[in-house]
């Protein structure tokens, strides 16, 4: 049974601060890449680098049925309820002083950015981990790569259904785009698409065996359904001065790093982007190490402009 958050566990690094807090580095607070998604198969995967870095991170799980030691998990205004739910989080780990650097990957990062500015938040620095802001073209892009691998499977009436759906949608989540989706996720390679490695995907997918670790399609669904009602709200003013680190994997099909200054200009006004190679969608879990490395020069530059 996989644990329930990295705040129930204590690494190396939460050791060293129990003896000195002083000496401990700033830790990260880490949002997955919902909805739907467990964070603990990435907790189970960075483990052990975290570890080895002294690095301390706590992890955000999102409202879902099937993980009931969290937020309770609401239907109606899902996606309301995931704000929330992380929004608590956030504020409430802030209070701890060294806890000032917040990680995000996938979906969670405009909401979260936009929460950074809303509440006005004490935040170090950002890291935006294969971050994508429009979140239609992501579900299109699902679909157009699942048509691909149907395609290549022969499956030709799947095929007809999927192009069909694609063609008839307009907006994010359409009743087109929930059924083309939802065909997209009975896609067998659809996931082999957002790894490098696959050795990593089978890890992945092995932690997510776990009742609690895995995907909640309910919640998938209620949020995304919810996010149509108040898309509009996640615009940011104006580029948030938090530097940022924008992490990518070089084999990603859904983030592309020539598209990255187009999307993120508009949202951050201090970035640096560094793209790992033999990485794809996930490129902290195929890298951990190389991540915590990143991490940790984040947290040190942090600290000397904190000083």
């Amino acid at each position: 049974m996989l644990e329930r958050s990295v705040k129930t566990k204590t690494h190396q690094a939460d050791k060293l601060s129990m003896k000195n807090p002083s000496s401990a580095p700033r830790g990260y607070l880490y949002f997955g890449g919902g909805p739907g998604w467990s964070s603990l198969p990435d907790q189970s995967m960075l483990a052990m680098a975290l570890g080895r870095g002294q690095l301390r991170m706590e992890f955000w799980d999102e409202p879902s049925q099937l993980r009931p030691d969290g937020d309770t998990f609401f239907a109606e205004r899902a996606f309301h309820n995931w704000l929330f739910s992380a929004s608590q989080f956030l504020n409430n780990s802030l209070v701890d002083c060294r806890m000032r650097g917040v990680v995000t990957h996938g979906f969670s990062t405009l909401p979260i950015l936009k929460m950074v500015e809303s509440q006005n938040l004490k935040i170090d620095h950002l890291v935006l981990v294969s971050p994508y802001v429009d979140i239609y073209a992501y579900q299109r892009r699902l679909v157009d790569l699942s048509i691909k691998d149907f395609l290549g499977l022969k499956e030709m009436p799947v095929v007809t259904q999927l192009k069909n759906f694609f063609g008839q949608s307009r907006q994010l989540f359409d009743w087109p785009m929930q059924q083309a989706l939802q065909i997209a996720f009975h896609d067998p390679c659809l996931f082999d698409h957002l790894w490098y490695d696959l050795n990593y995907r089978d890890e992945w997918l092995g932690h997510m065996e776990d009742r609690e670790a895995q995907l909640d399609l309910v919640s998938w669904q209620a949020v995304n359904q919810d996010i149509v009602q108040v898309g509009e709200r996640l615009k940011i003013d104006r580029p948030l001065k938090v530097p940022a680190l924008i992490i990518v994997g070089e084999s990603d099909p859904i983030v592309k790093t020539k598209a990255l200054d187009q999307m993120l200009s508009p949202l951050l006004a201090n970035y640096q982007v560094k793209v790992f190679p033999r990485a794809g969608h996930f490129p902290h879990l195929e890298q951990p190490d190389q991540f915590v490395k990143a991490l940790t020069l984040e947290s040190n530059v942090a600290e000397m402009l904190a000083s």
